[in-house]
């Protein structure tokens, strides 16, 4: 069966059923994320008063970044876990049926949590471990991680299939899906941040293995760390709430676009917080 799939490329959505588009790959689908962000928008003002702020009052400040550069690293980086079941979408995909990556998020949080750890150690005084905290908490929560215990133990048993090599063969796969975008979108859109963090998930892939390996303790782990910013409260915890909304909101509309069918209530809501807050400022009406 001629499915028109590229071997090589990180399928971001697959479902035979859809005429308008069947196939989606993860730099098309992050790209058009990317477009519908602008700089100017309500929410991005806001997120660098918020992230300014925070900044002022840390030991480490941040240099050269600011809060787009945040919304952005958790765009590009938040469906990378789908890259892990490639197995699992080639067999569904010869069967003719539709493709589900139930966990990536959970996966992504995780990768990208490492990643963070990488470039505090590398880089001490120019990047703070609460900079990608939002990134983080908004890519784990972004389709609500509901039945937490059957993602976990869906990637369990994906992470049994694999070994290391095989983890860097996929991280390969990620970092090649993911240069697209400096094709397709200007790097300024990028910025410095995600394409630093490429450069780490490229060079430490071998630590990836052990993330996978153990999701659950990650997860949970990760959880406590989220639970104990919101219970104090504050700017950081704003910040976090204000990037998942504005990643639930850029990842639905950017899907709607590209597969089309019908608009539920849901969408039009996503449709007006984008138009509202992450498309460019609007004046209010009289």
């Amino acid at each position: 069966m001629d499915t028109g799939l590229i071997s090589n490329r990180v399928i971001s959505f697959y479902d035979p059923s859809n005429k308008v588009k069947p196939i989606e790959y993860l730099a098309e689908h992050t790209g058009l994320m990317i477009e519908l962000l602008d700089r100017g928008s309500r929410a991005i003002v806001y997120g660098n008063k918020l992230f300014s702020e925070i900044n002022i009052g840390s030991a480490i400040k941040v240099r050269d970044v600011d809060y787009y550069d945040i919304l952005v690293t958790s765009i590009i980086f938040h469906d990378i876990g789908k890259a892990f079941y490639l197995e699992n979408a080639q067999k569904f995909i010869g069967m003719g049926k539709p493709v589900y990556f139930t966990g990536h998020e959970i996966l992504s949080a995780l990768i990208l949590d490492n990643l963070n750890n990488i470039l505090n150690k590398i880089y001490p005084t120019s990047y703070s471990s609460w900079l990608l905290k939002p990134s983080i908490y908004a890519i784990m929560f972004h389709h609500h991680a509901l039945s937490i215990t059957r993602r976990i133990n869906k990637i369990k048993n994906i992470a049994s299939r694999m070994d290391e090599n095989y983890v860097a063969q996929i991280i390969n796969h990620i970092v090649e899906e993911l240069s697209l975008l400096k094709t397709s979108i200007d790097t300024d859109r990028i910025g410095k941040l995600p394409i630093i963090l490429l450069e780490l998930l490229n060079k430490y892939s071998q630590k990836i293995y052990n993330v996978i390996k153990d999701a659950n303790g990650g997860y949970k782990r990760l959880k406590q760390e989220f639970f104990k910013i919101f219970a104090g409260g504050g700017k950081l915890a704003k910040l976090m709430h204000l990037t998942l909304t504005s990643l639930i909101v850029l990842d639905y509309e950017a899907a709607r676009r590209t597969r089309a069918g019908p608009i539920t209530r849901f969408g039009k809501m996503c449709s007006q917080w984008r138009k509202y807050y992450l498309s460019a400022t609007i004046k209010e009406s009289a």
